[in-house]
């Protein structure tokens, strides 16, 4: 990690978004949607309601993920970190943050996990745009947490 956290106290340091990988799941989602709802639907093709029902979930999931992801941001400055829910924004202080860990999860690569007395963030490099200057921040302004350092778990703890 080389990554260092600027520290400016009139503009936020960091912002995290859904990375590429994240629009491109999207994309394949949508893909198989209108396939399978052109199978459905085609004169040609003995289409069956299953395409149908298949179709449209994929589609549904789609525009849903889109929405949200559309608006899905992180950002951290010297006071801690926001981010946006389904609620609207939230933040915790940088004195809130109680720990923060790594854990190695298949597909999703090295995830990182935050972990306050009323949430757990879970960011990994492949879902996440400038998650190691995140990481940075975390590991120089979260004073009380019980990391001093970024450590490795296994999923058991």
């Amino acid at each position: 990690m080389n990554s260092t956290c600027p520290i400016d106290p009139k503009r936020v340091v960091v912002e995290c978004r859904p990375s590429s990988n994240v629009w491109m799941t999207i994309f394949v989602f949508t893909l198989a949607g209108a396939g399978l709802l052109w199978a459905a639907i085609h004169p040609t093709l003995p289409g069956d309601r299953g395409y149908l029902i298949f179709a449209v979930s994929f589609l549904i999931t789609a525009f849903l993920s889109f929405r949200h992801k559309q608006r899905a941001r992180l950002l951290a400055n010297y006071t801690g970190i926001y981010w946006i829910g389904l609620s609207g924004w939230r933040s915790v202080k940088w004195e809130e943050i109680t720990d923060y860990y790594e854990i190695y999860i298949g597909r999703m690569g090295l995830t990182s996990f935050i972990v306050t007395p009323h949430h757990r963030f879970m960011l990994s490099e492949n879902g996440w745009t400038n998650v190691s200057i995140l990481r940075a921040c975390v590991q120089q302004r979260a004073t009380r947490a019980q990391a001093r350092a970024w450590r490795r778990r296994s999923f058991g703890r």
